[in-house]
């Protein structure tokens, strides 16, 4: 993050001068990585998703535990209007998982599960783990 600060003097005079420090909001960060596919992943099938834990300075972190939650989407048109808004669509709206569960990352920071949706599961679903402790969430 970068601050610079401007004073003024009584002449109409002004300093400026600059800094720069680190910030983190979390801790700890989390992503997920989903499975290749085509724009969908097949019914029937497991998919495997990756998650992967670090620190503040991009470290591994070994041993944190994270819950995982995964939501069936229902769309209709005037909710499907803005896709950056689907978040708070789960989270304000959509209160009933289709799956939960619980992660561990490994010595590498790394943790992973598996989904296999039957045939007359097929649809979106949004997927988020969330570190309790540090806070952070994310989801695909």
């Amino acid at each position: 993050m970068s601050i610079s600060t401007r004073v003024y003097e009584e002449s109409g005079e002004f300093s400026v001068d600059g800094s720069s420090a680190l910030y983190s909001p979390y801790k700890r960060y989390i992503g997920i990585k989903a499975p290749k596919s085509q724009g969908c992943l097949d019914t029937g099938k497991d998919h495997v998703f990756d998650v992967v834990v670090v620190n503040s300075n991009g470290q591994p972190v070994p041993g944190v535990k994270l819950d995982l939650r995964v939501f069936k989407v229902q769309w209709y048109w005037w909710w499907n209007s803005s896709s950056s808004d689907l978040a708070n669509f789960i989270e304000d709206e959509y209160q009933s998982p289709y799956s939960t569960g619980t992660l561990t990352s490994d010595a590498n920071g790394k943790a992973a599960f598996s989904m296999n949706f039957p045939d007359d599961d097929w649809g979106t679903y949004f997927f988020t783990v969330a570190d309790g402790n540090s806070g952070h969430r994310t989801g695909i």
